[in-house]
C-alpha cells in the first residue's frame, strides 16, 4: 500500500498550521516536513516529534519529500515556489500566489519548463458549496446564468497585523489578500475571467491606512454581469447576510466591533502578528460545520437564484424552494490536496498557475480602475484546461448532484 505523496510544510504561519489536519487526514497525501526560519515555531507545531524539521529551505530542497506547501509571507512565494520546482518538487502555493505578474509568470514558465505540477489555493472555489453551485449552472438545470453580486464586510483592517500586509505594492490590503478570493469565486462560477471592470478602492482611516475597501462592476463576454464589494473596516458584519455564519463555516460570536476595540485595548501596535494575533487568526481558520460563506453571493440564472444557506446550496426555482446540502463533499483544504493527487496523476486541473496568475490579474484590474478611474479591460481571458471543459468541478461533485437531483428536484 502507497503512502501517498510525501509533502513539506514550508512557513508556518496561519496558513501553514491550518493544513496540518487535513493532512492528517488526507488517505493519499502525507507530512513529510516542516520548514521555518523560527525555531519556537517549529518545536510547537502540533505534530509527531518524528516529522523532520528544518529552519533551511535548502536543506529541506535537499530533501526527498515529493510536494512542497509554500504558505510563507506573500512576497516570498515566487522565489519559493520557483525553487521548490528547480528541485524536482510539485508546490501548493497559498493564496495570493505571489505580489506580481511577472512573478507569476515566472511561477507559470518554471512549471512548463519543469514539468512540475502547481496548484493554487487555498481559495473559496475549492469549497463544496461553491463547486456544487457550479456542478448546478454547468449541467443547465437552473438555466443560463445571468448575474453574480457577491458583498462581504469583515474587521480585516483591525486584526493584529504585520506593517507588509497592508502594503499594496507587497501584496497587501484588502484588494490583494480578498479580492482574490471574490476573483476566484466570480472567475470559477462565470467560467473565465471578465471582459471589462469598473472599481473604487477605499482608503478610509488615516490611523489604519491601506486597501481597506473596494467595489466593482464586471461584464464577462457572454452577457453575465457581476458586482463585488469588500469592507474591512469592521462595522456592519456580512454574517448579517449569511445566518450568522462565517468564512469557516462556524457561527459568528455576537456583537459588534470587536476588533477594533481589542485592538485600541492592545495599544494599536500594527506588528503585533503572533502570540495573540495567532492564535485569533487560528481561530477564525478552524472549520465549523457550516459551509464556508465568504460574505453573501447570489447566482441568478435564468431558471433559479442560487445562495449558501446553513446546510448547502439554496435553490429558488419557479416553482419551489429546495437546499441541497453539501454532506458527504470534502471541505476545501482537503480539496486543494485532493488536486494536488490528481494533478500528480496526470490529471488536468482547474487551480494551476495559469489559474492564479489570472485571479491576480483582475485584483490588478481593481486597482488600475480605481487608480485611473475608469473602466479596464482584461485581454486574458482563462482557457479552460484540456480535460476541464467549462471549469467543471470534479467527477465527485457532479455524482453528488446527481443524487440530490433524484431526491430534490423530482420531488419538489
Amino acid at each position: 500500500m502507497t503512502e501517498g505523496i510525501s509533502l513539506a510544510i514550508l512557513g508556518l504561519g496561519p496558513g501553514g498550521l491550518a493544513m496540518l489536519p487535513y493532512l492528517d487526514a488526507h488517505p493519499d497525501v502525507r507530512l513529510a516536513g516542516l520548514c521555518d526560519l523560527r525555531i519556537d515555531a517549529l518545536q510547537a507545531a502540533p505534530v509527531p516529534k518524528s516529522v523532520p524539521r528544518w529552519t533551511s529551505i535548502d536543506d529541506l530542497l535537499a530533501s526527498d519529500v515529493e510536494a512542497v506547501y509554500v504558505a510563507t509571507p506573500t512576497h516570498h512565494h515566487a522565489a519559493h515556489a520557483i525553487a521548490a520546482m528547480r528541485a524536482g518538487k510539485d508546490v501548493i502555493i497559498e493564496k495570493p500566489m505571489c505580489v506580481s505578474l511577472m512573478e507569476a509568470d515566472a511561477i507559470a514558465s518554471t512549471a512548463a519548463q519543469t514539468g512540475r505540477k502547481v496548484v493554487v489555493g487555498h481559495s473559496q472555489s475549492f469549497e463544496p458549496a461553491i463547486q456544487l453551485m457550479r456542478a448546478l449552472i454547468v449541467s443547465g438545470a437552473v438555466g443560463q446564468l445571468r448575474a453574480l453580486n457577491a458583498w462581504n464586510a469583515t474587521d480585516w483592517m483591525y486584526r493584529a497585523r504585520l506593517p507588509v500586509e497592508f502594503q499594496r505594492e507587497a501584496g497587501g490590503g484588502v484588494v490583494h489578500r480578498q479580492g482574490v478570493h471574490h476573483a476566484d469565486m466570480l472567475r470559477y462560477l462565470a467560467g473565465g475571467s471578465p471582459r471589462t471592470l469598473r472599481a473604487a478602492i477605499g482608503d478610509w482611516d488615516p490611523l489604519r491606512p491601506g486597501d481597506g475597501s473596494y467595489s466593482a462592476f464586471l461584464s464577462f463576454d457572454d452577457g453575465v454581469v457581476a458586482t463585488l464589494f469588500y469592507s474591512g473596516y469592521d462595522h456592519f458584519p456580512a454574517t448579517e447576510l449569511t445566518f450568522g455564519i462565517g468564512e469557516n463555516g462556524r457561527q459568528a460570536l455576537p456583537g459588534h466591533a470587536r476588533a477594533r476595540r481589542a485592538l485600541r485595548a492592545g495599544g494599536s501596535d500594527p506588528s503585533i502578528k503572533h502570540g495573540a494575533g495567532l492564535a485569533a487568526q487560528m481561530e477564525r481558520l478552524a472549520p465549523g460545520e457550516h459551509p464556508a460563506c465568504f460574505g453573501m453571493l447570489l447566482a441568478s440564472c435564468t431558471q433559479a437564484d442560487l445562495r449558501i444557506d446553513r446546510t448547502g446550496v439554496q435553490v429558488f426555482a419557479d416553482d419551489f424552494c429546495r437546499t441541497l446540502p453539501i454532506v458527504g463533499l470534502p471541505a476545501g483544504r482537503s480539496a486543494v490536496l485532493d488536486e494536488l493527487v490528481s494533478a500528480a496523476a496526470g490529471v488536468p486541473t482547474v487551480h494551476d498557475a495559469a489559474w492564479g496568475r489570472a485571479n491576480m490579474a483582475m485584483c490588478h484590474a481593481i486597482v488600475e480602475s480605481s487608480l485611473a478611474a475608469t473602466e479596464v479591460s482584461l485581454n486574458s481571458n482563462l482557457v479552460p484546461p484540456t480535460g476541464a471543459p467549462a471549469l467543471a468541478p470534479p467527477p465527485l461533485v457532479f455524482a453528488h448532484l446527481q443524487a440530490l437531483f433524484d431526491d430534490s428536484f423530482r420531488h419538489p
